[in-house]
């Protein structure tokens, strides 16, 4: 392989028994995880983008459209060889990610040509980003983002450093890169800041007129022509609807954003970098790394929610600067006089950071002493991998001695400590115990020691919660995939290979709920109703209430038109007193507190006639609930089935509104 061709052998063997092991870790989790919602759905809209649907009539999505052109290769491979559509897509990703690797190499070969270590070192971190780091937002529109727009950020390294690019390389890359800033408009922030930063470096107001530049520049171009010559309905009916009720909906209160504690962890790496002592041999890229860290936080702010793929690639680059700046640290033996005090500051300030927003990640050791260790292991590994002062034959083979040594005394003392007086401290002394042993046996004088000593301790808490944040959305989603088993076990026995509408603010996982049953709708969920109940409780001036009088007169009349047209076997009415995106926060005690709205769909949908007309073809039939002793229970479903005949009549109340329509012979059931 040729990225790792100018490596040792060592070093080769090292890293293609980590990127193995780094592609079958990414396999394991994401056969245990629920396929993404947003990248199951947007499959869906692809699909019949594909079959010659158009945004407002077969699918309703408030992305541009490059993103449904980007997922069309899985589509393709799953129709060619009658693959799985999540394995083709799985499949897909990783070829992007090979692929992006790939190109990254060309340019961190050059980077790190006299230090091959850190070359390894920054290339496996980034495969474990690429395939590991996005868990559940796997294939998302951010995963994409970083896998196309990588490449082009070391090439902007690349260049400055005073290296020449031939023109097809530069035009490939650049092409790749403005797939990747094209997917969403926030994106394009990153771009401008990246080449003003350039722009500033070369001291050439003209920099900016480049190859790569100018490949960029006209796909946006014809991006955006293709969109107004092809998908003018998006331009002109989803985009001005998605703008005027979709942030109104899901905006959270700006201290929610901004305090967000991976948030914080992207500024604390960020002022852990500008710490670093001073000089090191790759300003040029870590300084790309932050202005990219700080776009990216930007995109994520302006969108103002805490989706965690919204802060993906600030996050995943964090993570890369991360690793680059203990990197350096590790090969850099002899650090100035200050860099102890600078450590125990920034132990101080990552202890406190854990104890406020990782309280509990002391009971990984109690639960899954497995990932623990796991964790030591990897960060024991790399850091003596790193050590520039062991040169021993062999060294490979003596490292994973050593850390079998310390993993396994660890091990058995955490497991002795549980009949002792010291179990409540546990956790604390296993960790103490592990460090201390790790310096013990680290190459060295006792003034080298102890520097590893502090490191390893930083490193350990720095690490922590990245390890606890997966750890801790890992165990959520394979806990969710289990609730679901309820809903997707009927939707399996009653409406196989037939039309199903969900009635939610919330975008279910088609990936397990459609796996047998067709999607009844245009609709990936009822995104837009947020914004339309909420300016009902705010004041408005009379072309506003208009406006929400029609949008909403609108989005009923398409939902009436669904039932129509697509003919659901059944609707699944989502029935839980506080629905997501239906809530306005009120400060209490220093912290945002949802107040959620009373709010039903029927009521809200009956009063359109043309809803009303397509109503009349269902019935209840049965409640779908999950945590039935729960006062909000995970999900819960009135599930209203599909009749042959066309009237009957209905005479009950919801949420003590009372109606008396033409709709159904059964009421609906009062919570």
């Amino acid at each position: 392989m040729r990225f790792i061709s100018y490596m040792n052998r060592p070093h080769t063997f090292f890293f293609l028994l980590l990127l193995s092991g780094i592609c079958l870790l990414a396999w394991l989790i994401q056969r245990e995880l629920i396929f993404n919602y947003d990248v199951s759905w947007l499959l869906e809209a692809s699909k019949r983008l594909s079959a010659g649907g158009t945004y407002a009539h077969d699918f309703f999505e408030n992305n541009p459209p490059l993103i449904l052109y980007l997922y069309m290769p899985p589509l393709a491979l799953s129709h060619l060889f009658s693959l799985n559509l999540i394995l083709s897509m799985q499949i897909y990703i990783c070829l992007l990610s090979l692929l992006s690797l790939y190109l990254c190499s060309f340019f961190t070969r050059k980077i790190f040509l006299e230090k091959p270590a850190l070359n390894f070192l920054f290339l496996i971190t980034l495969a474990f980003i690429y395939l590991v780091l996005p868990l559940f937002d796997f294939a998302q529109r951010e995963h994409l983002l970083i896998l196309f727009c990588m490449p082009y950020l070391l090439m902007i390294t690349y260049r400055l450093e005073g290296n020449s690019m031939q023109r097809y390389h530069a035009a490939a890359i650049g092409l790749l890169g403005g797939i990747g800033f094209a997917i969403k408009p926030y994106f394009l922030t990153v771009f401008f800041l990246l080449e003003l930063y350039y722009v500033l470096y070369q001291k050439n107001s003209l920099a900016w007129i480049r190859v790569e530049t100018g490949v960029i520049t006209a796909l946006l171009m014809c991006y955006l022509a293709v969109i107004f010559f092809f998908h003018s309905d998006y331009l002109f009916i989803v985009m001005p609807f998605s703008l005027r009720w979709c942030y109104l909906g899901v905006s959270l209160p700006w201290p929610i954003v901004l305090f967000h504690p991976p948030v914080l962890f992207c500024l604390c790496v960020i002022l852990f970098y500008a710490a670093q002592p001073r000089p090191h041999p790759y300003p040029l890229l870590c300084s790309a790394l932050v202005i990219a860290i700080i776009g990216f936080l930007f995109s994520y702010a302006v969108q103002r929610t805490i989706f965690s793929y919204h802060l993906f690639p600030a996050y995943a680059l964090a993570f890369l600067l991360l690793a680059m700046s203990f990197g350096l640290q590790a090969r850099q033996i002899l650090p100035d006089k200050y860099w102890r005090i600078r450590q125990a500051l920034f132990i101080v300030i990552m202890s406190l950071f854990l104890y406020y927003n990782a309280p509990n990640v002391w009971t990984i050791l109690v639960f899954q002493p497995a990932a623990f260790f796991i964790f030591f292991t990897g960060l024991f590994f790399i850091s003596l991998y790193l050590n520039p002062l062991d040169q021993r034959p062999f060294k490979v083979l003596k490292i994973i001695f050593s850390v079998s040594i310390i993993i396994t005394t660890g091990f058995l003392f955490s497991h002795w400590l549980q009949g002792t007086a010291w179990y409540g401290n546990r956790f604390l002394i296993t960790v103490i115990l592990l460090i201390g042993l790790f310096a013990l046996l680290s190459p060295g004088t006792a003034a080298t020691k102890v520097n590893y000593l502090i490191l390893a301790t930083s490193a350990t808490l720095f690490f922590s919660f990245p390890a606890y944040l997966a750890y801790t959305y890992y165990n959520k989603n394979v806990a969710y995939k289990t609730t679901l088993r309820k809903l997707t076990d009927f939707v399996t026995s009653h409406a196989a290979n037939r039309p199903v509408f969900i009635f939610s603010t919330w975008i279910y996982p088609f990936s397990q709920v459609w796996d047998s049953a067709q999607h009844g709708s245009r609709f990936s969920a009822f995104w837009m109703i947020g914004g339309l109940v909420k300016q009902s409780y705010l004041p408005m001036k009379e072309d506003r209430r208009l406006q929400l009088q029609k949008d909403k007169r609108f989005l009923i009349d398409m939902i009436a038109e669904d039932l129509n047209r697509y003919k659901p076997v059944y609707v699944l009415i989502e029935t839980t007193k506080n629905k997501t995106h239906l809530a306005f926060f009120e400060k209490s005690g220093g912290t945002h507190l949802p107040t959620y709205l009373p709010f039903e769909y029927l009521p809200y949908f009956l009063k359109n006639p043309n809803f009303q007309e397509a109503w009349q073809a269902y019935h209840y039939v049965t409640t779908l609930k999950e945590d039935a002793n729960s006062e909000q229970p995970i999900y819960q479903f009135a599930v209203f089935e599909r009749k042959s005949r066309s009237s009957f009549t209905f005479t009950g109340s919801i949420n003590k509104m009372p109606i008396t329509k033409k709709v159904s012979t059964v009421a609906m059931p009062t919570r």
